[in-house]
């Protein structure tokens, strides 16, 4: 049941994409997003922790999630891929935080329950790539 009902973004090689699944009583309200970044050319992960999980403004060690995939016991830590959000929530508007240091973003996503979800998250390195002069 879950659907992409609005746009997504493709930012620095990454897809941003909200995923909804309504409320399983089709005559209840509600329902909940999930909010995903994913490589936009392979559909795997990002490649390493993206999201600030514990809330401390920090992107580290701290916010991988440790899963067990085989059920052995071993489990592996990993870097999530996606943060499940309450309601219909919207594509978020990005701010970049000032500061030294990794560059720090903000998500703003707004959320059919009247609330704006904020997602702190490593952002990317923004600037110019490469210089090429021309002569005629």
């Amino acid at each position: 049941g879950e659907r992409v009902s609005s746009d997504s973004i493709i930012r620095n090689g990454l897809l941003l994409v909200v995923g909804f699944t309504p409320n399983s009583d089709r005559c209840g309200p509600g329902g909940n997003s999930m909010f995903m970044e994913i490589n936009a050319f392979t559909g795997g992960s990002a490649g390493g922790s993206l999201f600030d999980i514990t809330g401390d403004l920090l992107i580290d060690a701290k916010d991988l999630a440790r899963v067990d995939f085989n059920n052995d016991g071993t489990p592996e830590d990993i870097a999530p891929s996606g943060i499940e959000l309450f309601g219909n929530v919207q594509p978020p508007a990005i701010l970049r935080l000032p500061g030294s240091g990794d560059p720090l973003e903000k998500k703003y996503l707004s959320s059919s329950t009247g609330t704006i979800e904020q997602i702190h998250e490593k952002g990317p390195r923004l600037g110019v790539t490469y210089w090429m002069e021309i002569h005629y």
